[in-house]
């Protein structure tokens, strides 16, 4: 069974999630905890106990996905930013997706990033022309939503293919904790728990193929820059989609006003947006005279962190 995932995280995750009830993966304990952060009033032993208990809650309820690694692929090509009418690794999505760089040298690893992703999807859509059944994992995050329907896109227009499944992440699912909380895309399951949730896979027929493969067709045909999802529905949007969550974050801080914490107020809400559109949106805000920068950011920091003032209307 072929595995699909779309972010590294998710990647780093679903390795660990096919051994994950092993006592011990290499000379690591797959539960071991490895750090724990005291909450106001509560003293560094008593941390430390709660992150004990937190990993045997893990392990107890821990099983192990199986496969092998070789058959887990990680597609990530970021489909849901930049322009899409010349397909997905063109000159200009490569400068479009550089231009969310926040540090300084990050622009340069967009281009190897894309380069392995284009030969990862080459390998995989050669072993699943082959006949080899795969089954793809997704969420409404918008890069994993876009990537499911880039997939069946891709999947639809082989010439043959292996049984296609895929699992649709629930919105929430109960933490070791025992406590409900949102899921925003595969990369933050707990490697234990993907078994869990590998029933959920449904198959999908030629027709729903298609149906996802014209789906993606038609947002390549949009001229939108943005993707996201809308009732349940990758949907092109406009490039200020996001900008109210922006200014509500802006609304609050003062006249004079860090813009990394306002970027951070947006991140926290769970809204599966990248600090560089973000960074963007508020460059864009700067040009209108909306804000006026009155420090730059250091050059070995990201560029959004600076000082900027609201301006007077």
């Amino acid at each position: 069974m072929l595995e699909v995932v779309f972010s590294e995280s998710a990647k780093g995750s679903i390795l660990l999630a096919q051994h994950s009830a092993d006592s011990v993966i290499g000379t690591a304990s797959s539960f071991a905890p490895i750090g724990f952060i005291a909450e106001e009033g509560e003293s560094e032993p008593q941390a430390h106990k709660a992150a004990q208990e937190y990993a045997q809650r893990a392990a107890q309820r821990s099983t192990s996905l199986g496969g092998c690694r070789q058959d887990v692929y990680c597609i990530a090509d970021f489909p849901n930013f930049g322009p899409l009418e010349n397909g997905m690794y063109d000159r200009a999505r490569l400068a479009f997706l550089q231009s969310l760089s926040v540090w300084p040298a990050q622009k340069e690893k967009f281009a190897p990033m894309l380069e392995k992703a284009r030969d990862d999807l080459g390998a995989l859509l050669r072993r699943i022309e082959a006949g080899e059944s795969v089954r793809i994992w997704y969420s409404d995050s918008p890069d994993e939503a876009c990537g499911m329907l880039r997939l069946c896109a891709e999947i639809e227009a082989l010439s043959s293919h292996g049984e296609v499944a895929a699992v649709h992440q629930p919105a929430y699912i109960e933490n070791s904790w025992g406590i409900a909380e949102p899921n925003l895309g595969w990369g933050g399951v707990e490697p234990g728990l993907w078994a869990s949730f590998a029933p959920l896979a449904v198959s999908f027929s030629d027709r729903m193929l298609q149906h996802y493969a014209a789906q993606w067709h038609a947002l390549c045909k949009t001229e939108s820059g943005l993707r996201a999802v809308v009732n349940g529905r990758v949907q092109g949007v406009d490039d200020s989609f996001y900008d109210s969550f922006l200014l509500d974050a802006i609304d609050a801080l003062p006249q004079e006003f860090n813009e990394a914490e306002a970027i951070c107020t947006v991140l926290e809400q769970g809204l599966c947006i990248s600090d560089g559109w973000l960074s963007v949106r508020i460059d864009k805000m700067i040009e209108a005279e909306i804000f006026i920068p009155l420090t730059q950011a250091p050059e070995d920091q990201p560029c959004y962190q600076r000082t900027l003032k609201k301006a007077d209307f």
